[in-house]
């Protein structure tokens, strides 16, 4: 059984690979010639295309810098408000709510730029700069709680304040 399958296979083969032979080797006289209308019409098409989608990728990104720059401002004014705590060695009682709406302010910022990169189509290199961002505001944010808690190491917390200012640069220089 298995040489008449294998034969009527081969057989099967054989034909097909006539027909397809006979059926290819035609030629046709005459020489291609482009329509130059049409040539002029799908260039312009192309360049109208490539100019929209750029113009869309523009327009996402801005949203995302829109989103980063009032959540970056509003999270400075509330470091702002520590830095002053700190150069006036103002007791815990009242820097602990200073620390507290920093720590939150930053978390906020960090969840806001997350959610705006958030199935939105960004060149690679942006993406990148703004997600920076986003984890080095909550990660910052995190040291800030720690501190008001008691719990900070002082390098953890420089290496977050560190790493926050250079991705707030970082995502700045991003941001079109």
């Amino acid at each position: 059984m298995k040489r008449q399958t294998l034969g009527m296979l081969l057989a099967v083969a054989v034909v097909s690979a006539g027909l397809i032979a006979v059926g290819c080797s035609s030629t046709i006289d005459g020489h291609g010639i482009a329509n130059n209308a049409d040539v002029t019409a799908y260039r312009s098409s192309v360049a109208s295309a490539s100019t929209s989608a750029a113009a869309a990728a523009t327009a996402r990104m801005n949203t995302v810098c829109s989103t980063f720059f009032s959540a970056a401002i509003e999270a400075s004014f509330k470091l702002d408000a520590v830095k002053k705590r700190a150069d006036e060695h103002a007791p815990a009682e009242v820097a602990l709510p200073t620390l507290t709406d920093a720590a939150t302010a930053l978390k906020s910022a960090g969840t806001k730029v997350a959610d705006a990169l958030t199935n939105t189509p960004v060149p690679a290199d942006f993406k990148s700069a703004l997600t920076e961002y986003s984890q080095a505001a909550t990660a910052f944010s995190t040291q800030l709680t720690n501190l008001a808690l008691g719990t900070s190491n002082e390098d953890a917390f420089m290496s977050a304040q560190t790493r926050y200012s250079n991705a707030k640069t970082a995502a700045l220089t991003a941001c079109p």
